[in-house]
């Protein structure tokens, strides 16, 4: 069987020692054979921090390591390099003690490797190694074009993901970007697949969250819903909905009935609640405060059918929906899990599975769908429907990690390569300390904080003396030991406190007489250990991949070899090698202080999945962390391309999926016959040897909401498609077929 061997396409990181190059697949005209598995030795060695394994290869092979290791930190990253090649970025050991970890290598030439393998936190001892060749995998690469499409963002805070939509009906996505207060929204224009351009919204600053992207007056052009917050519950303020004609956008918020509508506003959706034909609105939002007796949240009838619209009426109304109204979560994504064409909801966190009666009212239903230690489940960041196995029915993935407010709850990090400590605290009363070791001169850096309506100062005491200076934000601040003699006995101000112990010993503490912040964070260059008072918190949890069965989901992370622990922002989907099973890309925090290779995760059609960082889709000089993207395509080649938001700050990136070309189908679908707009409509698309099923929604959701209406298959090698089917939500069904591949065709009716 002849394969394609796939050379390398580099990119630069710093991985704490050195600086290193990341390399995604880039096709060269060469060819291997794929034999049986194999299982080469391997000798390993340990030069301080770093441990090497050598091992030959008699041929090129996909090689996967399985590693088995003592943690003696309360959590651990390891990455691993071959000739300064990042094979491996940051894989988590997520507890302990004894941990075995698989990582998937990729493709490796013939010859003799010497593989580096560096622990973050230097607290790792590898007892074994073995590795075993796997079967081929098509390889994804993807090529960075923002600059090159002209995506000019800043660095900001962003707030779950982009809304993705073809705006003025061009055939091509346009996309919404929210970066919830330093910069207003921004919408792109997509020009033919070759450049982007801003278009001004009439939007004034303010405290942006959710986006969703729908035709509500079913006038065939999409409609912008943008969700506010409400400054922390002390002024309700009601979402912006931005009425579209002829591509300018007027704000209609007031005339449309949303005036009084306030609240704390996290995500906002459309969904045909009453299946009338239009679509109706849904407002999730953050929890009531003690004096609040509205609803927390809030569902919106839209009326424009039922109703004889006059220039006094209100398109959306209140409508009652008690289970939903109390649900404790900020985020929710739209399906349908049980496939009788009414709207579902799952809301997280807490996880929670609402069955849609019809009605604009929910119906509870976890207990019956789920397994019984996920209902409730907790720490859940993101998720996207797919269809893993291609039997029709939808199964979820989970991504899960600790958020703003979790994150700031004593983590703390040590790189002894870097001579870095950062640190992260919850800004709550309470006071606390590290001590550290320096054989010189420190830097204190990237001080920040997070206001929560304090407005004294929070000053650095320097030494017994408590000398005050003003925390460095933006600049560094070099200390010598002399500065910072001795430490307080006592911290009775607000502030935080460096002294120097002597012998080399140093102590970093913190003092807050009440809630001042949402957050802290510093960081200390120049340590050679540390010492915490407390032990940090361990930010590591575990995804979650829910597979339909008859009996409701089951949990098959494990099995299906998904990345073990980690802090995971969100998840979208996609199949990205065209093989014909939808594939995964994972968000990840990464360090405090540091960004890492995200996640992808590429099925195998065995309900597995092999996971990489080798695959170029992430920015090697971008600070902030991984957020929220969309996968789609964004020049309409067949080939699944990737929208990301770098967070907390960073900016958005496209980028280009450059893989190897194989057969696609994209089918654009319109409105149906009569009238009502493809959000929810279902395809099957039919091949001589397989069935795809596939729904109009977004490639996984937060706070935000995508119109995706060109639906993308990659059909491996079949190059016909037998027929093509598609539903829409009012019941209206339409045949199309058989047509070759490679070719995007249409359906329905759509507004010019």
């Amino acid at each position: 069987m002849k394969k394609t061997l796939v050379s390398a396409a580099c990119f630069c990181f710093t991985l704490g020692y050195l600086t290193l190059v990341s390399c995604t697949a880039k096709k060269q005209p060469l060819t291997v054979n794929t034999p049986a598995n194999v299982s080469p030795t391997v000798s390993i060695s340990t030069n301080k921090n770093m441990h090497s394994a050598r091992f030959t290869l008699n041929q090129a092979r996909n090689i996967r390591l399985d590693i088995t290791l003592i943690n003696q930190a309360h959590s651990e990253r390891i990455s691993i390099t071959n000739h300064a090649q990042i094979l491996v970025d940051n894989k988590d050991i997520p507890n302990a003690g004894d941990n075995t970890i698989s990582a998937h290598l990729g493709l490796l030439p013939a010859g003799e490797h010497t593989l580096n393998i560096f622990p973050h936190h230097a607290n790792v001892k590898i007892t074994a190694i073995t590795a075993t060749s796997y079967a081929y995998t098509q390889p994804v690469s993807f090529k960075d074009i923002t600059q090159a499409v002209e995506l000019t963002t800043n660095a900001t805070w962003k707030y779950g993901g982009p809304s993705v939509a073809d705006l003025n009906n061009d055939g091509y996505y346009d996309f919404l970007l929210s970066n919830h207060h330093e910069d207003l929204p921004q919408l792109f224009i997509n020009k033919a697949g070759k450049k982007v351009e801003q278009q001004a919204l009439p939007l004034q600053q303010g405290d942006f969250h959710g986006t969703t992207l729908a035709d509500y007056n079913r006038d065939g052009l999409l409609d912008i819903l943008v969700a506010r917050g409400g400054g922390n519950g002390t002024q309700p303020t009601p979402p912006i909905l931005l009425r579209n004609e002829n591509g300018s956008f007027n704000n209609v918020t007031n005339q449309e009935g949303l005036a009084n509508i306030g609240a704390r506003g996290r995500s906002v959706r459309w969904l045909d609640m009453d299946l009338d034909g239009d679509l109706d609105m849904l407002l999730l939002n953050a929890r009531k405060l003690e004096n609040e007796t509205a609803p927390r949240n809030i569902v919106l009838e839209n009326t424009l059918i039922s109703a004889t619209n006059t220039a006094e009426h209100n398109t959306f109304i209140y409508r009652a929906s008690k289970v939903f109204e109390s649900v404790e979560a900020e985020r929710v994504l739209v399906t349908d899990f049980n496939n009788d064409n009414i709207p579902d909801l799952i809301t997280y966190t807490p996880l929670t599975f609402l069955k849609g009666n019809g009605d604009f009212t929910f119906t509870d239903v976890s207990q019956q769908l789920l397994p019984a230690h996920l209902i409730n489940a907790a720490h859940i960041t993101g998720v996207t429907e797919l269809d893993i196995n291609n039997d029709g029915k939808r199964d979820y993935y989970f991504s899960r990690g600790m958020v703003y407010y979790e994150m700031a709850n004593h983590s703390l990090e040590f790189s002894p390569a870097r001579n870095r400590i950062d640190l992260r605290e919850a800004g709550s009363k309470g006071s606390g300390h590290i001590d550290f070791e320096a054989t010189g001169d420190i830097t204190l850096q990237d001080f920040f904080h997070w206001f929560r309506g304090y407005k004294s100062t929070f000053p650095l005491y320097l030494g017994e003396q408590k000398r005050p200076t003003t925390p460095p934000e933006t600049l560094a601040l070099h200390l010598t030991p002399n500065l910072c003699t001795g430490w307080p006995s006592n911290l009775d101000a607000n502030g935080w406190y460096l002294g120097y112990l002597g012998n080399n010993q140093w102590r970093f503490g913190w003092q807050l007489d009440g809630n001042l912040f949402w957050g802290l964070r510093a960081s200390i260059i120049g340590a050679t250990s540390m010492t915490p008072a407390k032990p940090p918190q361990n930010n590591n949890v575990q995804d979650l991949l829910l597979l339909s069965t008859e009996n409701g989901y089951q949990e098959i992370g494990a099995q299906a070899g998904i990345p073990s622990g980690g802090n995971h922002q969100g998840v979208t989907s996609g199949d990205f090698n065209n093989d014909g099973y939808e594939d995964l890309f994972v968000y990840r925090f990464g360090l405090l202080h540091g960004r890492v290779a995200d996640w992808l995760l590429l099925n195998t059609g065995d309900n597995r999945f092999i996971s990489t960082t080798r695959h170029g889709a992430t920015s090697s000089d971008d600070n902030g962390h991984g957020d929220m993207g969309q996968a789609f395509d964004f020049d309409l080649d067949g080939r699944l391309d990737l929208l990301s938001g770098s967070d907390n700050p960073g900016r958005w990136y496209l980028y280009k999926n450059t893989s190897p070309a194989a057969n696609y189908l994209l089918l654009r679908v319109g409105n149906s016959p009569s009238g009502t707009d493809p959000s929810g409509a279902r395809v099957q698309i039919t091949t001589p040897t397989r069935t795809y099923y596939r729904t109009v929604s977004s490639a996984g959701e937060i706070h935000s909401q995508s119109l995706l209406n060109t639906v993308h298959v990659g059909l491996g090698a079949t190059q016909q498609v037998t027929s093509i089917h598609v539903r829409w939500r009012d019941g209206t069904e339409q045949t199309l077929g058989p047509h070759a591949a490679n070719q995007r065709l249409s359906v329905g009716y759509t507004h010019q």
